[in-house]
């Protein structure tokens, strides 16, 4: 809510006031003017805008990383016509055909891994 001026149109000449719709309050010690008031809006929705701006960049760079070789899933190797999955040991020559459609073979695999990865955690 923004404040209002007095009945004779001069503002409050100190106190707490609330900085319009944004939530947050501000507290002057001499008087307090119009354009102080814009003044300190103005700071408190960019330093909200700088603080959005910074979350979503560090979303975006958490987001986006380079891969270590170790942590790859699977490699397409288009010269030797080769698909590699290296969670579950996969090896196929049939790059080709994967790229068409028939993904049954790597899907089995990965069916299988994680029927294995499921017998482990019981057994233990």
């Amino acid at each position: 809510m923004r404040p209002e001026p007095c009945r004779d149109g001069a503002w409050p000449e100190a106190g707490t006031w609330d900085a319009g719709l944004l939530g947050a309050e501000a507290e002057a010690l001499g008087p307090v003017t119009r354009g102080f008031k814009s003044v300190i809006e103005l700071v408190i929705t960019t330093s909200r805008l700088y603080n959005a701006m910074g979350c979503a960049a560090h979303a975006r760079r958490s987001q986006v990383r380079t891969v270590d070789r170790s942590e790859r899933i699977r490699t397409y190797n288009y010269p030797e016509n080769r698909i590699s999955d290296h969670r579950t040991g996969y090896k196929s020559y049939n790059l080709d055909q994967v790229l068409d459609g028939a993904l049954e073979p790597v899907l089995a695999s990965c069916v299988d891994a994680d029927m294995a990865a499921r017998l482990a955690a019981l057994e233990e």
